[in-house]
């Protein structure tokens, strides 16, 4: 196999996220404990230099406070209580490596829309301008 520059590599990354949050007395929030944990993981590919195949799963799930509950009136509130899942597989070039490009193309589920699907497409653009201090690459 040809190898460049550290490519190709394969690397696993995973964080768990949890809130335990004590709210005060609010005219829209009565005094309740928020209880809110997530986390993903993403595998990632860099099959030929400066290009890098990825896989992310996202996982939440909120309490949003079970006594507030019937207090939420919008759906976009009600989308942020209870579970949701997303899948994102995404491609990155690196021009260089003060610069990035990304595809990425994501399906989201949350329970509050009874599993129904929002696709998403978005194109990142990372740009490091200025001075930095010296370092090998």
């Amino acid at each position: 196999m040809n190898h460049s520059q550290g490519f190709p590599f394969v690397a696993w990354q995973t964080e768990y996220l949890h809130r335990d949050y004590q709210a005060g007395p609010d005219a829209a929030i009565p005094a309740s404990r928020l209880k809110d944990y997530g986390l993903y993981s993403q595998l990632t590919y860099g099959f030929v230099y400066r290009w890098v195949a990825g896989f992310r799963v996202d996982y939440v799930n909120s309490s949003g406070g079970a006594p507030a509950a019937p207090l939420i009136i919008d759906q976009a509130d009600r989308d942020l209580v209870g579970e949701r899942w997303r899948f994102s597989p995404n491609l990155t070039f690196y021009p260089s490596e003060f610069s990035k490009f990304r595809l990425q193309y994501n399906v989201d589920f949350a329970a509050s829309r009874g599993r129904e699907a929002v696709h998403g497409v978005f194109l990142q653009m990372e740009l490091n301008i200025g001075e930095h201090g010296a370092h090998t690459f």
